[in-house]
């Protein structure tokens, strides 16, 4: 059974990074260019006003919290490894999602350096978004094992990336235990060597 890896800083930063690319480009229809002539040359300037800020903010949301809630991480997080679940190793609820990625406006104060103290801080690598959400974010795969969880999906199969659920829905129960691994005990016939 591999340890949960708790992810610091530095993979959240560059998946933060990549989103960023993705959800630019998308709002970039709703942008307002403009270039100054300065006597320094010629200055560029992205402003976002009145309802396309707030058409932004949203498309934000909801594309973190959708993506958590469905597929345990965002893009960003897909290409770095990495993936948020709850604290108890299950798959990240909508209100996990929802309440983690609300407090982004927080955490992202100051170029995410807020988060950056917090995550530092915590043992478990939590921002504000996971301590209040009870969410973690761990490299993909580590948290087999880590617990029953939400809806009994306790099973290394269940706790990696989202798979394609079985015909009508049934859950697939988790494999049995492995064997024991060791010398088998003494039976009531064995005699001790001598």
């Amino acid at each position: 059974m591999r340890s949960v890896q708790y992810v610091s800083v530095g993979r959240r930063f560059v998946a933060v990074l990549i989103d960023s690319i993705i959800l630019g480009a998308a709002g970039a229809p709703f942008a307002d260019f403009k270039s100054v002539q300065t006597s320094y040359g010629t200055s560029y300037s992205i402003n976002y006003h009145g309802g396309a800020f707030l058409g932004i903010i949203g498309i934000w949301l909801v594309y973190y919290t959708v993506m958590e809630a469905t597929l345990g991480g965002t893009a960003g997080k897909m290409v770095m490894g990495i993936r948020v679940v709850q604290e108890d190793g299950s798959k990240c609820t909508w209100q996990g999602a929802i309440v983690r990625n609300l407090l982004r406006i927080i955490d992202g104060f100051f170029v995410y350096l807020v988060a950056a103290i917090l995550v530092w801080s915590s043992p478990t690598r939590q921002r504000l978004g996971d301590r209040a959400a009870d969410t973690v974010v761990i490299k993909k795969g580590t948290n087999a094992g880590m617990g029953s969880g939400m809806g009994g999906t306790g099973s290394a199969a269940t706790m990696n990336w989202p798979t394609s659920a079985p015909p009508g829905g049934v859950a697939i129960p988790p494999p049995p235990p492995p064997p024991p691994v060791g010398p088998p005990a003494p039976g009531p016939g064995d005699r001790p060597n001598l």
